[in-house]
């Protein structure tokens, strides 16, 4: 199937893990072919997630393309959830980030004093994709310079201590059991447990008023996310074969 990149957007989400916010959603065709994930435990391939995924990319929902998803933004909450599906805008292959719509989004959120949430699983870091695209990934998010983090996604504890060795701002995924506190990387970098996986926490309650630990930009710590869905079993067997 050919998708053309389009977004799906919900004003206002009662997600349980979101809170009250606006939460978006890009079409598969933004997702690196190079992910692990893919096809192989991706959390929004299945349950819910799933299902809403295939609706955005067979266009079942009202979806905006992307100019018109910009033009969106100054309607959404002030702090709201990127891509809970799919991943950023594609550049040169979907293995690039765009530099001049992260920066064209990044410019906006600032303008419109918007903190959106965001991950990226293009690579940045690691051995996935070519070093130049990795190069140009880290680019394009120091240049976009956005008022709030963009989370590089990696896929192991090394890989985190690589991606904070570049000033990057880094989420990765724990083992499922893996409880509230603080898990040391090979160089003894400190990722910290999402609050919102062991407790009540919201993404709209999380950090008080200094807002989500995962939208604070610069920060000199991870922010882990243990395992979860169908395949959380399968994931953590692969997180631990890979562990540095």
């Amino acid at each position: 199937m050919q998708y053309i990149t389009k977004h799906h957007v919900t004003l206002l989400s009662h997600n349980v893990k979101t809170g009250p916010m606006t939460v978006t959603r890009s079409t598969t065709d933004t997702c690196p072919k190079s992910c692990p994930l893919l096809d192989a435990g991706c959390y929004d391939q299945a349950g819910n997630g799933g299902i809403h995924r295939r609706k955005v990319d067979a266009l079942a929902y009202k979806t905006l393309t992307i100019d018109q998803f910009f033009e969106a933004i100054p309607d959404f909450s002030r702090l709201y959830r990127l891509n809970e599906g799919g991943d950023l805008w594609n550049g040169k292959t979907t293995e690039h980030i765009s530099h001049v719509l992260l920066k064209r989004f990044a410019d906006i959120n600032k303008h419109w004093r918007k903190t959106a949430i965001v991950y990226t699983h293009k690579a940045c870091v690691g051995k996935r994709s070519h070093w130049k695209i990795r190069k140009s990934n880290r680019e394009a998010i120091k240049s976009a310079d956005a008022p709030h983090a963009i989370n590089v996604s990696v896929e192991s504890l090394s890989e985190v201590d690589q991606a904070l060795e570049f000033g990057l701002d880094t989420v990765t995924v724990l083992p499922f059991n893996t409880g509230k506190g603080v898990t040391l990387t090979p160089k003894g970098n400190r990722v910290v447990t999402c609050p919102a996986t062991y407790n009540k926490t919201q993404c709209t309650t999380c950090g008080g008023k200094k807002g989500p630990l995962c939208a604070r930009k610069g920060r000199d710590y991870a922010i882990g996310f243990p395992a979860h869905g169908a395949s959380k079993k399968s994931l953590t067997s692969r997180i631990l074969n890979n562990a540095v």
